[in-house]
């Protein structure tokens, strides 16, 4: 089962579905709810609600305890996820976190479902890993390890928001 280090002290519950798809519940502590801040828009697509990066930046989704200021980064667009390791460049945002707020509620649970379907084994030739069995991505000052990659290099990421009043919200990417 693959998982992440940034994000392992906030799943419980993880499981894997088809060999090549992570889930999990998301909690902080002992507790499942929690507020939710973004850097993104939340917009309309078909019939349900998705919170999209903002002005052709990337997306930062992070937790925060209903009962502290700590924050939890979830999800960041520049950094995790194949392409934005691999292929896409993106200068640090300059946008501002923005709680989450649905139908006057700011209280949500969630559950995240990461998908692996690249096979780094089969294709570690094409990165560039040094000696020490570190690889450079774009996007961070710091080479990362090759099991870091494998972890961080998913190449789909599903996150389900629902609030107290039972309204949902999503944030879904293909990343490869």
């Amino acid at each position: 089962m693959i998982v992440p280090e940034y994000i392992k002290p906030l799943l419980s519950d993880i499981h894997t579905e088809q060999e090549c798809l992570t889930k999990a519940i998301l909690n902080i502590g002992d507790s499942n709810r929690f507020h939710v801040l973004h850097n993104g828009v939340v917009e309309p697509i078909l019939d349900d609600l998705y919170i999209c990066p903002e002005d052709n930046d990337y997306l930062r989704v992070l937790l925060q305890p209903v009962d502290n200021d700590s924050l939890y980064e979830v999800y960041d667009g520049r950094l995790y996820g194949y392409d934005n390791m691999f292929c896409d460049e993106y200068p640090e945002s300059q946008l501002p976190l923005k709680q989450l707020e649905l139908n006057g509620s700011t209280v949500f649970s969630g559950d995240i479902t990461l998908g692996y379907n690249i096979d780094y084994e089969d294709e570690k030739d094409y990165f560039p890993i040094d000696e020490n069995g570190m690889v450079e991505v774009m996007n961070r000052t710091e080479k990362i390890s090759w099991e870091q990659v494998k972890e961080e290099g998913y190449d789909y990421i599903h996150i389900s928001f629902v609030n107290e009043k039972g309204d949902s919200v999503f944030v879904d990417f293909e990343l490869a």
